[in-house]
């Protein structure tokens, strides 16, 4: 029994269906990657099928509700400030009160690791940033969605700058005019996520 295997197909990166979840897996031309999920799958001999029947998963179908509740949630508290004192509702948001500036010990043991792995200090500013350097404008769009979707989980986003295969990225909590520990973990995951691309 012959089966053709179909190849990723750009296409699908510009495609409204797909494009918010769907990159390309290096070096395998039969896989695809699914940002929401954080797992490759096979095209197969199935081609856009095969995506389809991926969004129709139930895994799929529970990352993209928890997304959407996500934005939501950011809307209404827009709306809606919580009042002074008050608390969110959502494990993965966070006010001013729950996060400092580090302390000096714990910039000594918490920035040192990420200046060695390439990040500055940010003249001026309490900040850190890195340039991330990407074989293509696709590979750097999809490593921003990655970035852009676990701190829309953590409630924090980057600063960052973007042309080509180029990405500056810069961390810092604007609550706090400094570097806290949301800043260091997200540092982390750019690099921990980067590695994917190398």
């Amino acid at each position: 029994m012959n089966s053709r295997l179909n190849s990723f197909n750009p296409l699908w990166l510009r495609d409204p269906e797909f494009r918010r979840w769907i990159e390309r897996v290096p070096n395998n031309p039969h896989k695809a990657h699914c940002l929401l999920c954080e797992r490759d799958f096979i095209i197969g001999d199935q081609g856009h099928h095969a995506l389809k029947a991926h969004a129709a998963t139930h895994r799929h179908k529970m990352r993209t509700q928890m997304v959407s509740s996500l934005k939501h949630d950011r809307r209404s508290s827009d709306r809606f400030p919580s009042s002074p004192g008050s608390s969110s509702s959502h494990g993965d948001t966070f006010d001013s009160k729950q996060v400092s500036p580090l302390s000096r010990y714990e910039r000594d043991d918490q920035l040192i690791p990420l200046l060695d792995n390439g990040w500055n200090m940010v003249e001026g500013r309490d900040a850190i940033n890195k340039t991330f350097l990407f074989q293509s404008f696709n590979e750097a769009w999809s490593w921003m969605s990655r970035v852009a979707l676990a701190g829309e989980r953590m409630g924090h986003h980057p600063e960052w700058f973007n042309v080509y295969n180029t990405v500056q990225v810069t961390w810092i909590t604007p609550d706090c005019n400094g570097i806290t520990v949301r800043d260091v973990k997200m540092a982390h995951f750019c690099d921990s996520t980067y590695k994917y691309y190398k």
